[in-house]
């Protein structure tokens, strides 16, 4: 039995939106069961960084594509936690970018979500997130992306 996710497109190559088979009854659309996101190299395919790109917004946009092609499992999980922050902080901005941890020198996919939300607010909301939904997809993540927020008027 197929596990992943459903994506319809807009006919452009464009993706609309992602939903787990379970609610695909909920939907008047005829979607696109899509399996592979990786060319036959097993790197992601172009549109897939290209997709990042038009929903992430990035200050080093090689750095970043360079991480996502030598890290393709995260291209759908990115789009998954995208679909899963809006519930909790609207259409916030979304932020990609490489860091490196001082202390052991990993490198990480950091997705900081910019919100105007007070403080005690938006740690709030983002404790939500975790317990709905990160915490039981961060091994996915394999060590490899790390969501946090910020404020928006940095």
């Amino acid at each position: 039995m197929y596990h992943g996710t459903t994506t319809a497109t807009d006919g452009s190559g464009g993706v609309v939106m992602t939903v787990q088979p379970h609610q695909l009854s909920r939907f008047p659309f005829t979607a696109q069961l899509t399996t592979e996101t990786r060319s036959a190299t097993g790197r992601p395919r172009e549109v897939d960084l290209d997709a990042v790109e038009r929903f992430f917004m990035t200050e080093d946009r090689n750095a970043v594509r360079a991480f996502l092609t030598q890290r393709p499992f995260l291209v759908p999980l990115l789009f998954e936690a995208r679909q899963e922050i809006v519930l909790s902080f609207g259409n916030s901005p979304l932020h990609l970018a490489v860091t490196t941890d001082p202390e052991d020198g990993i490198r990480h996919l950091t997705l900081s979500i910019c919100t105007s939300l007070p403080p005690q607010a938006a740690v709030a909301q983002l404790q939500q997130f975790d317990a709905r939904w990160w915490l039981d997809a961060l091994d996915r993540a394999r060590g490899a992306l790390l969501i946090s927020i910020t404020s928006d008027e940095l």
